[in-house]
């Protein structure tokens, strides 16, 4: 019963009965709500001062939960505590007491979500199914207090979980996990007391680092990557049993250690030598140090040569720096020299991508295919690779000659194209940087018509892959490219003319950084756009064609974040790169017929400016996420000159040669490029194609095809220019059906 005490004089009279009524009415409905539902939910988003009520399910927002200390807070409801999408900043901290009474699961974060930050200095109980529930991100798991489960799980992981770091008390109260990870641990800081624990690692888990000073700690399942021994005292380290896991594993010292001369018993225990890594030791601070195995896989931690008790200082023999709580400052990698190569390689890398992607030579070639007919039909290449995939793709798209139609080149239909082209891009040392060769291998193929008396049209497909080596000895990127794209000319009055190219792809990129001893790899995928306009007329002059031309190439590619594996391993941001080049230069070719031939030599000259915006790199330490670092690489534009010379000769649909070579150069940078091809039918219908490779190592092939009565004869020659490999010759027999 709800009694209403008004005072109130004649005026308001009326307009106060009609507040009562309707107060009476609201009153009423949330009493009957309240004590009629078991799924109601009110905002949780707000400071809970001790005499909170017990509240229903939660949904965490970007404002954040916080429960005051000493407030007691009981949640009956499943997923008690749960973020909703669009919240990627909400937070959850508790300094007073949380009980879970019996959910499926209490703290929730599902598939593509993100909790900030999870911080529990008071207490939090459950006898749910699990505590805490994680699929998506979970920034920081911070635990000082006390969590004490009997549910199945007390914590279970199968998103990521950026920093997981307990000194508090984690007490399974006798249920089977207390940590169960099937996800990933960027980070793992352990310098509090687990209590009647298991701790499983299964499947897919992966633990990158671990640091740990609890002389109890075992794992079940996948033994962390790195393992870093925290050690406070000669009595007081970190001991971890891989009784029960399998993997390799790397031990390090983490720098918030203490070390002082003597042995320290049982660090690790029963890891092989061949799983173990970094048993050889290395210098903490002004300590030496390695482990020695004191049989049956048992090693101890031997600390030698320290000319005054430790600080904490030092690397940590080979430890990834985690920082920690008195942890000693990581140093600026902006300020480290592999990091900003790497940065500036990456960005190079990616423009040199998209150059090859806009430079389709086919359509150098579209004027005297559809508008002079008395050009070659198609550039048909034999191309070799190391690369599985960009050999199955030139054998299968490009180089079977015994296929090629003896037809003439029809400008009705649609016809079909291939051709490649091998480069090496060197870019010297400056003052700040190393050196970087970008050596890259293209194959390209597609089909194009003349839709009207006008215009062509075209589509292409090209795959790439290219190598940066970064300095003498500093790191690599390893590029494939997958690239979709359309292409168009037009024809105006007077010869003038205008053509454009639009495009996508992805890009795959395995990454070697080394830094000094030290060699960090990850790989990282991306996509990017790119596209071309060309305006230009094509005048001739005494049998000669100089096509005069202005010239505009874009791109944009965006590469995902991505992590290190190693020690002192960076975790990378995502990054785009934007790029502009604006380019003048004139054509100029000449037809020479022959009774039964024509050979057209033709030569290039063009100007370039790159106008491209400079990268962003952003980075932190995987085990720092709180500190930010920005390098931003040196603006790109640059001056260039690009000369090419070469030239087509046909005869009579029974050979073709096409053969070019083409030079760059800009101030610090140069990148050859040559491009071969033979193809050779005999009045019998013998097919013989010659090929030149320089991809990896130099080389040459011979390949010759016949048809004798439907099926395909064929013989394969290839030799590479180097001691070390023996020349191959292939026969073969097929036929289809």
């Amino acid at each position: 019963m709800i009694t209403y005490l008004i005072l109130t004089n004649e005026k308001n009279f009326f307009s106060n009965t009609i507040k009562l009524v309707l107060s009476t009415i609201v009153t009423a409905f949330f009493i009957f709500l309240f004590t009629t539902s078991n799924s109601y939910s009110i905002d949780c988003d707000a400071s809970y001062p001790v005499t909170a009520a017990k509240p229903g399910q939660c949904d965490l927002t970007n404002s954040g939960s916080t429960v005051s200390a000493g407030a007691t807070i009981t949640i009956g409801m499943p997923e008690s505590w749960q973020v909703k999408a669009g919240n990627n900043s909400s937070s959850l901290t508790n300094n007073g007491t949380i009980n879970f009474d019996g959910n499926p699961q209490g703290v929730f974060v599902g598939v593509g979500l993100t909790l900030g930050t999870l911080s529990n200095t008071g207490s939090m109980t459950s006898s749910s199914q699990q505590m805490i529930h994680n699929e998506g991100t979970l920034g920081t798991l911070s635990n000082t207090g006390s969590m004490t489960s009997s549910s199945t799980q007390m914590i279970h992981n199968a998103g990521t979980i950026t920093f997981f770091n307990n000194s508090g008390t984690l007490n399974s109260n006798g249920s089977s996990e207390t940590i169960s990870n099937a996800g990933t641990i960027t980070r793992m800081r352990h310098t509090g007391t687990l209590v009647n624990f298991e701790f499983t690692n299964f499947g897919g888990g992966t633990i990158q680092t671990l640091e740990n000073n609890d002389p109890n700690l075992a794992i079940v399942g996948n033994n962390p990557i790195n393992y870093e021994i925290i050690v406070d005292s000669t009595s007081d380290y970190g001991k971890y049993d891989a009784n029960n896991a399998i993997g390799p594993i790397t031990f390090s010292i983490n720098n918030t250690s203490t070390l002082e001369n003597g042995t320290y018993a049982n660090v690790i225990s029963n890891v092989t030598d061949i799983d173990l890594q970094g048993e050889e030791g290395g210098t903490y601070n002004n300590c030496s140090w390695s482990l020695t195995n004191d049989g049956a896989d048992v090693w101890s931690l031997v600390v030698t040569n320290c000319s005054a008790v430790g600080d904490g200082g030092g690397d940590g023999g080979g430890g990834d720096g985690s920082s920690g709580d008195g942890a000693e400052a990581l140093p600026d990698p902006t300020t480290n020299s592999s990091v900003t190569d790497f940065a500036k390689s990456n960005n190079k890398s990616q423009k040199h991508n998209i150059k090859k992607a806009n430079n389709i030579s086919r359509m150098s070639l579209l004027f005297s295919v559809y508008f002079d007919f008395n050009i070659a039909d198609n550039n048909n290449i034999d191309f070799k690779s190391n690369d599985p995939m960009f050999a199955s793709l030139g054998q299968e798209l490009g180089t079977k000659i015994s296929n090629k139609s003896n037809k003439k080149f029809d400008i009705n239909n649609w016809n079909q194209w291939s051709e490649g082209s091998i480069s090496t891009n060197k870019i010297g040392d400056t003052f700040n940087s190393s050196s970087i060769e970008i050596d890259s291998s293209n194959l390209s193929f597609g089909i194009d018509k003349k839709i009207n008396d006008n215009e062509v049209q075209g589509f292409a497909f090209q795959y790439g892959q290219s190598d940066t080596e970064i300095g003498s000895n500093s790191g690599s990127i390893d590029s494939k490219n997958y690239n979709i794209s359309t292409y168009r000319l037009r024809m105006l009055s007077n010869n003038n003319f205008i053509s454009g190219l639009a495009g996508v792809g992805t890009v795959e990129n395995d990454i070697i950084r080394k830094d000094g001893a030290n060699t960090l790899n990850g790989s990282r995928d991306g996509e990017n756009i790119f596209s071309s306009i060309t305006v230009g007329k094509n005048v001739n002059k005494d049998g000669f064609n100089i096509i005069p031309n202005v010239r505009l190439d874009l791109g944009y590619t965006q590469l995902d974040a991505y992590n290190e594996n190693g020690t002192n391993a960076l975790a990378y941001d995502d990054e785009s790169f934007k790029n502009l080049m604006v380019s003048s230069g004139v054509r100029v070719d000449n037809m020479i017929k022959f009774k039964n031939s024509n050979v057209k030599p033709f030569a290039l000259l063009e100007y370039g400016l790159d106008l491209s915006s400079s990268s962003s790199t952003k980075m932190n330490y995987i085990s720092d996420t709180s500190t930010i670092y920005t390098y931003d690489s040196p603006s790109d534009e640059d001056h260039s000159i690009t000369s090419e010379i070469g030239f087509d000769f046909d005869a009579k649909d029974n050979l073709n040669l096409s053969t070019s070579y083409r030079r760059m150069q800009a101030k610090n940078q140069q990148m050859d490029a040559l491009k071969f091809a033979l193809i050779l039918k005999s009045k019998s219908g013998t097919d013989f194609a010659m090929n030149f490779d320089t991809s990896d190592t130099v080389g040459a092939g011979f390949n010759v095809a016949k048809t004798v009565s439907g099926f395909d004869l064929g013989f394969n020659l290839d030799q590479k220019f180097d001691d070390n490999y023996d020349p191959e010759a292939k026969l073969s027999l097929s036929r289809k059906f």
